[in-house]
């Protein structure tokens, strides 16, 4: 009988606690809220910020700069391309160049003049001048 009058006031003060604790219901379910909430079909948060590289931004590169530097020629020896549109090469020849939708037109001071594309990688060029010689450079 001392058992069942502990039991009975032990069940009366749970019961008593848990009418002064307030209860918060989800509608529609049974439960609380399992997962992020406000969620896309996707999984993703509609409200979040996307994820910014910390990496400083590149500058954009003026695609008729790819010619900007220095090549070994099909003739030998070294060619220069100054970003201002001149150059020269190491057998005394001097030059001007242009760009344009990427093809690099190179009138040097003998005459010729060579229409070059640069490679995807852009460590190389290839063309030809006037008369159908084949010209070709790598990236030194």
């Amino acid at each position: 009988m001392r058992v069942q009058i502990i039991t009975v006031l032990f069940c009366s003060g749970m019961f008593s606690l848990a009418q002064n604790v307030p209860v918060h219901g989800q509608a529609g379910s049974v439960g609380g809220t399992v997962g992020k909430t406000d969620k896309s079909l996707s999984g993703g948060r509609g409200d979040q910020a996307p994820v910014r590289s910390t990496a400083p931004a590149k500058p954009a590169v003026n695609s008729c700069q790819r010619m900007v530097g220095t090549w070994d020629w099909f003739v030998g020896g070294a060619t220069v391309f100054a970003s201002n549109g001149t150059g020269h090469n190491s057998l005394g020849l001097t030059f001007t160049w242009t760009c344009s939708n990427g093809t690099y037109v190179v009138s040097w001071s003998h005459g010729f003049v060579d229409r070059l594309r640069v490679s995807a990688d852009g460590n190389s060029v290839d063309g030809s001048n006037q008369i159908g010689t084949h010209i070709t450079g790598t990236r030194k």
